[in-house]
């Protein structure tokens, strides 16, 4: 849900069709746990 909200902010402002995820939810292991999702797009 919070990457489909993301998408749907970015685009607003970039070009039709450019907003595409390129990895979702991956988990990072660091001292603590984050989930990291990667949009690429153009403006």
């Amino acid at each position: 849900m919070l990457v489909d909200l993301g998408r749907n902010d970015i685009g607003r402002v970039c070009k039709y069709g450019t907003v595409h995820p390129e990895s979702l939810m991956e988990i990072k292991d660091s001292v603590t746990f984050n989930i990291l999702s990667v949009m690429w797009l153009v403006i």
